[in-house]
């Protein structure tokens, strides 16, 4: 009888090749999940944050607390909400001010409002806390600066719900004015919005509120930088139309 003759060394060279496979095919699994996971943050497009909303409760006679939220919550006290606008300039030249405009792109997303004969130049819209930056770093480097302050009462839920969403904008600018955001899914935002409580139409600014929620529901799908000036402008007039100042 004839026996096979059965190479042991050959059988534990191809094991431990096989063992060896597997291994690396793992680390190559595991390398790119710890990848994913270490730069989830540092994608180019982002989400907009959720919104931790505690909506406001009409009391009767359509006068509520303020729309309070984790992340979209307005700093000043009782029924008055500021924001601010930085002017830098005003011409009587609409291509003076487009210029200067540009010269200013550094700073931030600079815009142009036409108002009383002249076009201003505006570098963006804030709250209290944190304009000082931006006006610090204009005046080191000796630009001249004016700061517009827009006050409004937030004694009502119509009110309220606008200054939120002037908040929630402003929210979504400073995320998208970020150097690694390239865009922001606009999704949560959109949903946040439609999830306001319904408010008395014969209220006197119930045109600027559902003006903010159509501008909302009519945003692209991924907000791009290009469109923050459209942003700003369009929070500029509502401020100004609502400013008690």
């Amino acid at each position: 009888m004839r026996y096979s003759k059965y190479d042991i060394r050959k059988s534990k060279n191809s094991s431990v090749v096989l063992i060896f496979m597997l291994i690396l095919i793992l680390a190559i699994i595991i390398g790119s999940l710890i990848f994913k996971v270490v730069f989830k943050g540092a994608s180019m497009d982002s989400k907009l944050p959720k919104f931790n909303i505690n909506r406001s409760k009409d009391n009767g006679n359509n006068r509520s607390a303020v729309v309070n939220g984790n992340d979209v919550k307005d700093n000043t006290s009782n029924n008055i909400s500021n924001f601010y606008a930085i002017q830098c300039g005003a011409f009587k030249s609409k291509e003076n001010a487009d210029n200067y405009r540009k010269s200013l792109a550094d700073y931030g997303n600079p815009f142009i409002i036409s108002n009383g004969g002249y076009y201003k130049v505006l570098l963006g819209i804030y709250k209290e806390n944190n304009i000082s930056e931006i006006t610090s770093k204009l005046t080191e480097d000796g630009i001249e600066w004016t700061k517009i302050i827009f006050s409004f009462n937030k004694d009502s839920l119509c009110n309220s719900e606008i200054m939120e969403i002037i908040n929630a904008n402003l929210k979504v600018v400073n995320k998208l004015s970020e150097d690694n955001v390239k865009a922001i899914e606009t999704a949560d935002f959109k949903k946040w919005s439609e999830s306001l409580k319904q408010v008395n139409k014969k209220d006197k600014n119930y045109n600027r509120l559902m003006k903010l929620k159509d501008f909302i529901s009519e945003l692209p799908s991924k907000l791009t930088k290009d469109k923050i000036v459209d942003v700003y402008k369009v929070l500029y007039n509502v401020l100004n139309e609502m400013n008690i100042n």
